[in-house]
């Protein structure tokens, strides 16, 4: 069996594909509008000390909010000497709230991707399985989609 995804973009539009054996199971178009969940590698422009925050580029044009103090782990794509932020790192971030009014969007590097029977998190220890279930029996063979599971990464 071949899978393939496809990721790409049509007339300004982001459209995701999952094809196996020459045939589509999966065709979403993405809604441009919000950006709340994706994961950037974004460029810091500014470090304003008064306010204890950066300004992180992470399109052309899009900057977005990034607070100091509660990313005290961020994740670095450039080789650094120093685990603080400064202009022109490179770092991973994941937006936690959409752009309001004249507020730019707020990034965070606890970096969590969810799915429908777990959750991948940067920021949790080891394996933790969600409270709402009886047993770990019952969520696999049920499908439970209240089961969340969190592995470090």
């Amino acid at each position: 069996m071949s899978t393939k995804y496809i990721i790409t973009s049509i007339n300004s539009n982001t459209v995701c594909a999952q094809i196996e054996n020459n045939c589509c199971n999966y065709l979403k178009v993405l809604d441009g509008s919000s950006i709340l969940g994706n994961i950037y590698t974004g460029k810091v422009e500014n470090v304003v000390k008064n306010i204890n925050a950066a300004f992180v580029e992470i399109q052309p044009g899009v900057k977005c909010y990034y607070p100091l103090e509660d990313n005290d782990k961020s994740i670095f794509l450039n080789r650094k000497n120093t685990s603080k932020v400064n202009i022109g790192d490179r770092i991973l971030i994941q937006i936690s709230c959409d752009a309001q009014k004249t507020k730019p969007a707020t990034a965070t590097s606890k970096i969590s991707i969810a799915g429908d029977y777990l959750v991948l998190s940067s920021d949790v220890k080891g394996v933790v399985i969600s409270k709402k279930i009886n047993s770990s029996d019952q969520a696999v063979k049920t499908g439970n989609s209240l089961t969340y599971f969190f592995f470090n990464f």
